[in-house]
């Protein structure tokens, strides 16, 4: 979430979301995906099953490194894209203009919002 304007009631409004209660509330929900980053929600308020398993994961101390990368954002078809593009990068570092417009028209042809700004500066 971001605030973009001084608001009082916008400031009020995110304050409570980012409360350790919203949190909990929210991860608590049926039918969701929810996790929360916040320490206050504990295990006990995600469903039993594999939500609270998964929750378990994301814990301090739970022994686990996390990476997440931008691919984890992309639709299928553009990540595949992503994954080959890079293979042909590390062999022909010089192609990278052509390997980025091919993954812009990929991206157009999935549908999907960009992940990433392809603004050229005419370096290659």
């Amino acid at each position: 979430m971001g605030l973009f304007t001084d608001n009082p009631d916008a400031r009020t409004l995110l304050t409570y979301l980012a409360s350790g209660e919203a949190q909990a509330l929210w991860v608590r929900q049926t039918g969701g995906d929810a996790f929360s980053a916040d320490q206050a929600v504990r295990l006990a308020d995600y469903p039993q099953g594999v939500r609270r398993g998964i929750a378990g994961l994301l814990q301090p101390g739970a022994g686990i490194t996390l990476c997440f990368v931008a691919q984890d954002l992309m639709v299928p078809e553009v990540s595949a894209a992503f994954s080959q593009a890079v293979l042909e990068y590390v062999n022909n570092p010089r192609g990278l203009k052509n390997l980025l417009v091919s993954l812009q028209r990929t991206q157009q042809g999935a549908g999907s919002s960009p992940v990433w700004n392809l603004a050229c500066s005419g370096r290659s």
